[in-house]
């Protein structure tokens, strides 16, 4: 299988739902098949099912948004919230000789975005883990960019996040958020349909949270829809 596509079907899915029930020592079963979509915390067979549609649904954002990275060879790179792991598969390809590091509090995440980079985490260019964003468990000035994809609506504290993600960034260093929601009055009937709190933020909101966090440059994109792009330089 390429670099460049890799098909994520059924199989896929069965591999990722074998994977968490592995880790817990339990046979793989369709028991948690009734379990209901949650984006903020993926789980059960339903949440394998949504994270493999997420990955492709949201492929145009990322396009869109990785058009404003400048991309150079033997990034570090660090996505935070990195879901069924499509962000990441790409971002190894965009940046030649990269290591691409991945965090997400879902095991069911963790265990999709490992089938889906199984390759690069062979070749050690690849690390996926559980963690918080407002905890990591990496060293200070360890990234060159750091991205946040369709995720900040689920953070429980966002300014401190952030600030979790400057000290995790070199100097110069982007942090990078895109999001496919940024209308307050649009999304507000989907405030309570998740068991995760979702709030939507403008990008001025974003940015607002950037520069309390000591953030430089900060910036904004408009794309089609309500897709933003937010990106500043530590």
């Amino acid at each position: 299988m390429s670099d460049e596509s890799k098909v994520i079907d059924e199989q896929i899915k069965a591999e990722a739902v074998d994977a968490v029930d592995n880790e817990n020592g339990q046979e793989s079963n369709n028991s948690d098949v009734s379990i209901p979509e949650d984006p903020g915390h993926p789980a059960g067979d339903s949440g394998a099912a949504m994270l493999i549609r997420m990955n492709e649904h949201h492929k145009p954002l990322r396009s869109w948004g990785f058009s404003f990275i400048e991309w150079r060879p033997g990034m570090e790179i660090l996505d935070v919230g990195c879901g069924g792991g499509a962000a990441v598969h790409e971002m190894l390809s965009l940046s030649e000789g990269s290591i691409v590091k991945g965090i997400d509090h879902s095991d069911k995440s963790i265990a999709l975005s490992k089938v889906i980079n199984d390759e690069a985490i062979k070749y050690e260019r690849c690390r996926i883990e559980k963690a918080d964003v407002e905890r990591m468990p990496f060293l200070d000035k360890e990234f060159d960019l750091v991205t946040a994809i369709e995720t900040m609506y689920f953070w429980p504290d966002p300014l401190a996040a952030v600030r979790e993600i400057r000290r995790v960034l070199r100097s110069g260093g982007r942090f990078v958020v895109m999001a496919e929601a940024c209308n307050h009055d649009t999304w507000a009937d989907d405030r309570e349909k998740f068991s995760t709190p979702f709030v939507v933020y403008t990008a001025d909101e974003i940015a607002d949270f950037m520069k309390k966090a000591g953030f430089n440059e900060i910036r904004s994109e408009r794309g089609e829809g309500e897709n933003i792009c937010v990106i500043g330089v530590k």
